[in-house]
């Protein structure tokens, strides 16, 4: 192993260290907030049915046909569910501006130390990035293992006669919010991953430029993150400016958005490149 390679993995790993207080509880919140979410519902459900059995005076057999049967929606569209998705993103987000930062806090600027290391300054940004998205995916499959958990744990405690019999990749599937966190549809998973990876970037270089050049930096960091925007959702008006809405097929379309992101990536990184090397003095 390359010398290069090994302390790109202690950078990672130094990163990952920084941030596994806060990731671990993300995944303890996360947990915790599920199994509430499995149980709750359930709950409820009994609930409703002796509710109904009292008030109209019959059989628990006959509340449950006209109640009908208790569907693992319930559970996925569960606050208790959906709000640790929630501040999970929204954690990894603030992140992505907060690593950066945060190396200038302080007295003693750890920025100093850390753009000195005998190591390419590149090597810094890609660490960052790298850890960022070991959460991410970290996130994501603790919440896919919790949702198949909690869907067996659902039907040891429901009974098959009132369960819904909808398979649970059936369910994910039509559920708008992990539609797009699982990787039940190819082509929407690849397309907000390439977004969420572009957007990282754009923040990076974004926060970049203010390291760089202060209020005029960040002036034109803005303007950049609004001309990838454009870049991003100009292909979707290509047959709006040529007075024809049929010019292409919705997967030219695609294909055309993924090239013009993957662009707008390699500049960003290319971009940040530069201003690490070149503009950010320690």
């Amino acid at each position: 192993m390359s010398h290069s390679v090994k302390s790109f993995i202690k950078l990672t790993s130094f990163e990952l260290e920084r941030i596994s207080k806060v990731f671990f509880g993300l995944i303890g919140f996360t947990l915790i907030s599920n199994l509430i979410g499995y149980i709750f519902p359930i709950l409820r459900f009994n609930q409703d049915i002796e509710e109904y059995m009292i008030s109209q005076n019959i059989s628990v057999e006959m509340a449950h046909d006209a109640l009908g049967p208790f569907s693992f929606d319930r559970v996925l569209n569960s606050g208790w569910i959906a709000f640790p998705i929630v501040i999970g993103v929204t954690s990894i987000g603030l992140y992505a501006l907060f690593t950066w930062y945060r190396e200038w806090f302080g007295k003693n600027t750890f920025a100093y130390r850390l753009f000195m290391l005998p190591v390419p300054r590149t090597q810094v940004f890609f660490s960052k990035l790298v850890t960022i998205y070991i959460g991410i995916y970290s996130l994501i499959a603790v919440q896919m293992l919790s949702v198949f958990g909690g869907y067996q744990l659902t039907n040891w405690l429901i009974a098959d006669a009132v369960m819904d019999p909808n398979p649970l990749i059936s369910l994910i599937h039509s559920n708008f919010l992990f539609a797009y966190l699982f990787p039940v549809d190819t082509g929407l998973y690849f397309t907000i991953n390439l977004i969420g990876l572009t957007g990282i970037l754009v923040v990076f270089t974004i926060i970049l430029l203010e390291r760089s050049y202060a209020l005029k930096g960040f002036g034109l960091g803005l303007m950049y993150a609004g001309f990838v925007i454009v870049l991003g959702i100009l292909p979707h008006f290509i047959g709006e400016f040529a007075g024809n809405r049929y010019l292409l097929f919705y997967s030219e379309l695609m294909i055309i958005t993924y090239i013009l992101l993957a662009l707008a990536s390699i500049g960003s990184i290319i971009w940040s490149r530069h201003l690490i090397n070149r503009k950010i003095t320690i």
